[in-house]
């Protein structure tokens, strides 16, 4: 019976304490000062055009230079079309959904980001996965994962403890 609570009572602190190794925050970026460290694990990345690019948690962006840089996954990709337009499809509050350039292919939009008479730029939807490098005048926020050295520290100790504790209770007055 000692060794089922034993086990329990071990098992119930490491899920307990097994997430606090790391934390993730987003920040804003408006300034250099704002700019992550060349060490930022980088998961996320919101750029001005509206493309939001997501970095998987084995494969982070790294800042490299005035880059981020990585393999990221992202919905809709910049596409400057050239007029004239052959047709343009337009949803009842006014925002444009379709265009179809001169040379008939189809745009499905997801937002234009600026229209003129001959050129349009727009996100085109769509899910994308391709190396990626982002000035960082380009960047209005990042999400980062840190370590959190702290609670690693205590859950390290907390484990020692834990697991002295466990034996203890496994084996009572057979240790002396």
């Amino acid at each position: 019976m000692k060794n089922k609570a034993a086990a329990v009572f071990a098992l119930g602190a490491f899920v307990l304490s097994s997430t606090s190794c790391m934390t993730y925050s987003t920040r804003r970026v408006a300034t250099t000062a704002d700019y992550p460290s060349s060490k930022a694990r980088i998961l996320k990345v919101d750029t001005a055009s509206g493309t939001a690019y997501t970095f998987p948690e084995s494969a982070p962006g790294r800042l490299l230079g005035d880059k981020i840089a990585g393999t990221a996954t992202f919905f809709g990709k910049g596409v400057e079309i050239e007029g004239p337009f052959a047709g343009i499809k337009k949803r009842a509050d006014g925002t444009i959904y379709e265009i179809i350039d001169r040379e008939g292919r189809i745009y499905s939009v997801q937002k234009v980001v600026s229209a003129g008479e001959d050129k349009m730029t727009v996100l085109v939807t769509g899910r994308y996965s391709e190396w990626v490098s982002i000035p960082l005048s380009e960047i209005r926020s990042v999400q980062l994962k840190k370590l959190n050295v702290i609670a690693t520290l205590v859950m390290v100790a907390g484990g020692g403890f834990m697991g002295l504790l466990g034996l203890m209770l496994a084996f009572g007055n057979t240790m002396y």
